[in-house]
């Protein structure tokens, strides 16, 4: 397996290959990277959309990537963190599409890294948060380009969402933190109550974590 360097100096986990830059689209921004763990076979996958404003950020940030990547791998679940067209040039429903493209073509291509394509997980921060609420509210939005239908979302910074979808019977719940907004992204996947309680979550879809 693949051992690549990371932004900062951070190393990916030795037992993780890394798939760079896979496209979904023609714009050099519409790509993703796969972050595969070693034996991964029909493994769950966490799909990753980074925030900054609907402006700036990047899918290899170290907070958006290193602790997730690190801890997920060791439970076997691929992540997938993709990066889309930025205002001003693409609005964000257009931004939003640019997700579901990805997740198209994520699940088309997924046995090829081990992954299951019936078991994603959007997960988004900040602006990338409102990237997939758009999605989950409106899922046509996505299977209109050809995405499957995915298991749940993790909406970092985004509990306004929730109270609305509590309120049309959707399941929904809250995690208050007391973090920045910043550490909301970057302390995701490292040791603590924090992490535990996504993982429950995600134990809740039925995908072990570890």
């Amino acid at each position: 397996m693949l051992a690549a360097p990371a932004p900062h100096g951070r190393v990916v986990p030795p037992d993780v290959a890394v798939v760079r830059n896979v496209a979904y689209g023609t714009d050099p921004k519409q790509r993703f990277d796969v972050y595969v763990p070693r034996g991964a076979r029909n493994a769950a996958v966490v799909l990753m959309v980074h925030g900054g404003a609907w402006r700036i950020g990047d899918k290899r940030s170290r907070g958006v990537v290193e602790n997730k990547v690190a801890h997920w791998s060791r439970g076997g679940i691929v992540v997938i963190s993709v990066n889309y067209r930025m205002l001003p040039g693409t609005d964000p429903v257009e931004q939003a599409r640019d997700v579901a493209r990805a997740l198209a073509a994520a699940q088309r291509r997924m046995s090829e890294w081990g992954g299951d394509a019936g078991s994603v997980v959007l997960m988004g921060h900040s602006a990338g948060a409102h990237l997939v609420a758009l999605l989950d509210a409106n899922p046509t939005l996505a299977t209109s380009l050809g995405a499957r239908t995915w298991l749940g979302a993790v909406i970092d910074a985004a509990d306004r969402f929730a109270v609305r979808a509590t309120s049309l019977g959707v399941r929904a719940e809250v995690l208050p933190v007391a973090k920045s907004h910043a550490a909301i992204d970057a302390e995701l996947g490292a040791p603590g109550a924090y992490t535990e309680a996504v993982d429950t979550f995600l134990r809740s879809l039925g995908i072990q974590t570890s």
